[in-house]
């Protein structure tokens, strides 16, 4: 699993191109997440994402790493968390 700092492109890319659309859409952290809890659920895939996660991918925090798989599964770390 690659450790990303939350300024490395694939990060951004993810951040850019489907966080904030889906954040938009869905029209809150509180929504996205329970959103994207829902389709991994449905999708098989275990684990349990957490709304402060989402908060601090936004927050451009960078001292905060995305821990990314070659599945696409995310795992949203932050030192001392």
């Amino acid at each position: 699993m690659a450790r990303l700092s939350i300024n490395s492109e694939p990060v951004q890319t993810l951040i850019t191109g489907k966080v904030i659309p889906l954040l938009l859409s869905s029209g809150n952290v509180a929504s996205l997440t329970k959103a994207l809890n829902d389709a991994a659920q449905s999708a098989g895939l275990d684990g349990r994402l957490h709304a402060n996660r989402i908060h601090a991918l936004l927050s451009m925090d960078v001292d905060f790493h995305a821990n990314l798989t070659h599945h696409f599964h995310l795992d949203l770390t932050h030192p001392g968390s």
